[in-house]
């Protein structure tokens, strides 16, 4: 049996309920009990100033007594969304050497069976290097099926298949994405190694965008 080992990184800057929140969901995943998946949690707190490290210091260490696979890593200070995330994304490449790294937002509470469906879509289809999630607002709307387009002539995103309820299964995308959401991106190691880490030009937002199009220019 081939295992797939999958690395999570889960940024926190100064909101630790939140953090400690999507963790426990992640902890809670069915599929990290499955015998072909190996996953691991990288928590980075990054330059917090109102004792969320501390706090997450507590929780962490509480996980790997429990025999849960969480690392904690403390910035300096807060390089933005592309430096925190990189130095998880780093630490997984050069501790870890996963097949995939998910990077996920802090604020999301990812649901039983989305790691799995994020894997069996990635192993389905090699030649693509980044995969997303169907994002859900708080009342249960579509914020995106996965990503955006982007209109580079008038600098416009939108979402794919924004507002629709879960109530019937999502339609087919009618074309690819521009880019995958930053809030839930699996990452092949492949792409990482090729494409490189985010760019930190950017402190938060347009991230995506920037590594989608550095994708497409190597191929």
């Amino acid at each position: 049996m081939q295992v797939t080992s999958i690395s999570i990184c889960v940024l926190n800057w100064e909101n630790y309920s939140d953090t400690r929140r999507c963790v426990v969901a992640l902890l809670n995943l069915p599929e990290l009990n499955d015998d072909d998946l190996s996953v691991d949690i990288i928590v980075i707190d990054n330059g917090s100033q109102d004792g969320s490290f501390f706090k997450l210091r507590k929780f962490t260490a509480e996980a790997l007594d429990s025999g849960a696979g969480v690392s904690l890593i403390e910035m300096p200070e807060n390089g933005g969304y592309a430096a925190g995330n990189n130095a998880g994304i780093r630490f997984a490449i050069e501790n870890q050497n996963p097949a995939y790294v998910w990077v996920l937002n802090n604020d999301t509470i990812p649901q039983p069976g989305s790691l799995r469906a994020l894997v069996e879509c990635a192993k389905s289809d090699s030649s693509v290097g980044v995969w997303g999630s169907t994002i859900l607002n708080g009342d249960g709307s579509v914020q995106c099926a996965g990503g955006y387009y982007y209109n580079s002539w008038l600098g416009i995103m939108k979402p794919a298949l924004p507002k629709k309820g879960l109530e019937e299964e999502l339609p087919g995308l009618d074309r690819p994405l521009d880019y995958v959401s930053g809030a839930s991106m699996l990452i092949s190691s492949e792409v990482i190694h090729d494409a490189g880490m985010l760019s930190e030009d950017y402190f938060l937002y347009y991230e995506e965008l920037d590594y989608a199009q550095r994708i497409k220019d190597k191929k």
